[in-house]
């Protein structure tokens, strides 16, 4: 526990100054599992820290989804830009992402559990199961995004308006398909006086 601690310290210390949810949670249960390990519930701890260690992670997830504050958005901050943050599919692809981790580490939980106490499965199987999530996890993290954004794009072409059966987007209408620039354009008529900007 002492080394987790001090790893969470060194290698997040950046995302700790920042405030990130995640690593600030893991930090204080690594910090309390250390010093609970120099009373006489060392024994128990041990026995158990593993098992303790994946509940607390999902906890966190799960707890940062419900306050509506999915954990893995801070994390997708650093990789995009500020002008996305607060659109609803920036939010969207982040609760997924965080839904996804959440849902990893209780199944890594469960087979621990069912391994260590109910004796279900064998220490391959379980071990299998644990490097099979956090797989999964980290794939998806990397491709769903893209492969998201690509999906609603293909359903909203799917749905797209046939501009050729709509009166109000042909002839005068019909949106604009060029842009130029001209100068000393001719007037005729008179612009009245109270008129004051530019023609665009």
């Amino acid at each position: 526990a002492g080394i987790a601690f001090f790893a969470v310290l060194i290698f997040g210390f950046r995302y700790l100054l920042k405030k990130f949810i995640l690593d600030w949670c893991t930090l204080i249960y690594f910090g309390l599992l250390t010093i609970l390990f120099f009373t006489p519930l060392r024994a128990t701890l041990e026995a158990h820290v593993y098992l303790l260690s994946n509940i607390m992670l999902a906890a966190i997830m799960w707890m940062s989804i419900l306050v509506g504050v999915p954990f893995s958005t801070q994390y997708a901050k650093e990789e995009t830009a500020e002008i996305i943050w607060m659109t609803p599919l920036f939010r969207q692809i982040n609760y997924y992402i965080s839904t996804v981790w959440a849902l990893a580490l209780t199944v890594v939980a469960l087979a621990v559990y069912a391994q260590l106490y109910l004796h279900w499965l064998s220490s391959l199987v379980s071990i299998m199961i644990q490097i099979g999530c956090f797989v999964f996890a980290l794939r998806f993290t990397q491709l769903f995004p893209d492969w998201y954004q690509g999906y609603l794009f293909r359903q909203q072409s799917k749905h797209r308006e046939d501009v050729t059966k709509n009166f109000y987007l042909q002839s005068n209408f019909a949106p604009l398909r060029s842009e130029t620039e001209n100068f000393d354009l001719e007037s005729i008529g008179k612009i009245p006086e109270e008129l004051h900007g530019v023609y665009f």
